[in-house]
């Protein structure tokens, strides 16, 4: 499987976050293809050349643009995404599902604002907010796009 990502800070954060979960959980899982860029023309060679991938696991898309320099609108990335690639496409975003991916795992409003909350406290209280390190809410969403699952022939099961 391939964990595709802008080269942000918070897209290199959820891609490391991904592959760490997923090891721990699956640690037989063999090793993911890794790719951060914000160039969109290698983001669609990435996905174009995926074929002989069992996924592909799309983290954050905020941040890519053409090598002119244009910026590309998340949602003509994610609707492009969908319709080229050669294998299914998993996110970290429910705006992916709206596009077309298959699944993902979203934090809840709520959960986001209990963060937010800490870290407001925490800066009230005078702790410099370069201290505070990235964290992970408590609970996420599933968020399903059955329509997509059904063009990959996907089976869903209740566990």
């Amino acid at each position: 499987y391939m964990i595709l990502g802008d080269a942000s800070p918070t897209g290199m954060i959820s891609a490391l976050d991904a592959f760490h979960e997923l090891t721990q959980r699956y640690p037989d899982l063999p090793s993911p293809t890794f790719l951060m860029t914000n160039l969109w023309e290698e983001w669609q060679d990435a996905v174009l050349a995926a074929a002989d991938l069992d996924f592909i696991l799309l983290t954050n898309v905020d941040f890519v643009w053409v090598s002119t320099g244009n910026y590309i609108e998340q949602r003509e990335m994610l609707a492009w995404m969908v319709q080229n690639s050669p294998v299914p496409v998993f996110a970290l975003s429910n705006q992916a599902v709206v596009y077309g991916a298959v699944a993902s795992l979203v934090p809840s409003g709520y959960d986001q604002g209990v963060k937010a909350a800490e870290i407001a406290i925490r800066i009230a209280q005078g702790t410099s907010p370069a201290a505070i390190a990235p964290d992970l809410t408590a609970g996420n969403l599933l968020v399903m796009n059955l329509a997509a699952a059904e063009n990959w022939n996907l089976s869903l099961i209740h566990i």
